[in-house]
């Protein structure tokens, strides 16, 4: 090579090297570096609710873990009357503090470690209702759904009013809980929970909201007004919702199903984590999470 092709050589790499230093080549930032350029968290609303929602599915014969729960639980917060119409339909409700039994905490956290292999007993078309520990974001009175059951190709629906059974045969029927929070002033929230089956194919419906008429698609329903469920909690309280035992009617429905091939009852747990007044007028009802975070 003759020293003027070396030379140009030379001088080609190092034009090229400093043109990729002029194009952005630069050290990666480290998270300390971008930290002052991240955007702010944003702000929940001041009427926002930040509920947990948890489950628990105990085999049927396992009655000792199920009467541990509501040996804890405080039903009389309920009326009378609305907890015998409950009781008429397989259905339980209660409060809980701030802790629940270690035995069920356990279930619920080995639920998340075998969702994986559960999910493959499930027939072709069958959706899974999701099981894990989530956080919900609520807004004052706005709706929100528990979905509570797989979805059936077809329901037998059995109900007891005023002493008589009436039956309904439901198709592509999914047992839930429409929820509605509403925060008082000193960081407690009144839950509202209203038991609820929908079925049949999506369609286009008219529905009623803030003095208006709205289009949206959704399916038919049928509502369950004389088992609405109002219950008031602190920061760190749970409601408790589950089938009877035995289970036998709409609480059959919503709760129990098998698992693995084994009869079992879920436990629905609705704990409230946070609202925006909380912190201002109870800073000492902060409780631990309902289960072992996820990753």
């Amino acid at each position: 090579m003759s020293q003027a092709e070396y030379l140009s050589r030379r001088d080609f790499l190092a034009a090229a090297l400093a043109v990729a230093g002029l194009s952005g080549c630069a050290p990666f930032k480290t998270p300390d570096d971008l930290q002052s350029k991240l955007l702010p968290k944003p702000r929940l609303a001041p009427d926002s609710v930040i509920l947990e929602i948890g489950y628990a599915q105990v085999p049927l014969v396992d009655s000792a873990t199920y009467d541990e729960v509501w040996k804890l639980a405080d039903e009389q917060s309920l009326a009378l009357e609305l907890r015998q119409e409950l009781e008429r339909n397989g259905l339980r409700f209660g409060i809980l503090g701030k802790q629940i039994p270690e035995k069920v905490r356990a279930i619920m956290d080995s639920q998340r470690q075998d969702l994986d292999s559960r999910s493959e007993d499930l027939n072709v078309g069958e959706v899974q209702v999701d099981r894990q520990t989530r956080r919900l974001q609520c807004r004052a009175a706005r709706r929100a759904m528990i979905l509570c059951s797989k979805r059936y190709d077809q329901l037998s629906l059995l109900m007891r009013e005023n002493g008589a059974v009436r039956g309904r045969q439901l198709q592509q029927a999914q047992c839930l809980f429409g929820l509605k929070p509403y925060p008082h002033g000193d960081g407690r929230v009144k839950i509202d929970l209203l038991p609820e089956v929908e079925h049949g194919e999506m369609q286009r419906q008219w529905v009623g909201g803030e003095g208006s008429l709205m289009q949206r698609v959704g399916r038919d329903k049928v509502t369950f007004e004389a088992m609405r469920v109002s219950l008031s909690l602190a920061p760190g309280q749970m409601i408790v919702a589950s089938a009877t035992a035995p289970p036998k009617g709409l609480g059959e429905n919503f709760f129990v199903e098998p698992v693995a091939g084994i009869p079992s009852r879920s436990l629905l747990f609705i704990r409230l984590a946070h609202t925006q007044q909380d912190n201002l007028f109870a800073p000492e009802l902060s409780a631990p999470a309902l289960a072992t975070p996820g990753d």
